[in-house]
């Protein structure tokens, strides 16, 4: 079966002494996806806005978050759960 495909965007802004990154991608052809659906959105997730390169950019406020990666034998016993 063929692979999901995707259109994906980056976007970097640097703000002072901080570079803030933000990653998108937009399902464009669904692939195995279909028979096998990603389990659940992150919540956190949303919609990259419009930005032209060099667009000046209004700081909100800066909210700092860390992020772990999950450890292969969990992400392993998920899909054998999921078979």
């Amino acid at each position: 079966m063929l692979p999901a495909r995707y259109d994906s965007t980056a976007v970097t802004v640097s703000a002072g002494d901080y570079e803030l990154k933000a990653n998108g991608r937009v399902l464009r052809f669904d692939g195995w996806t279909k028979v096998l659906p990603v389990q659940g959105k992150n919540p956190e997730d949303q919609e990259l806005p419009a930005v032209e390169l060099h667009q000046k950019l209004t700081l909100d406020e800066i909210v700092p978050s860390q992020h772990f990666t999950k450890r292969l034998h969990v992400l392993m016993r998920r899909l054998w759960l999921l078979s």
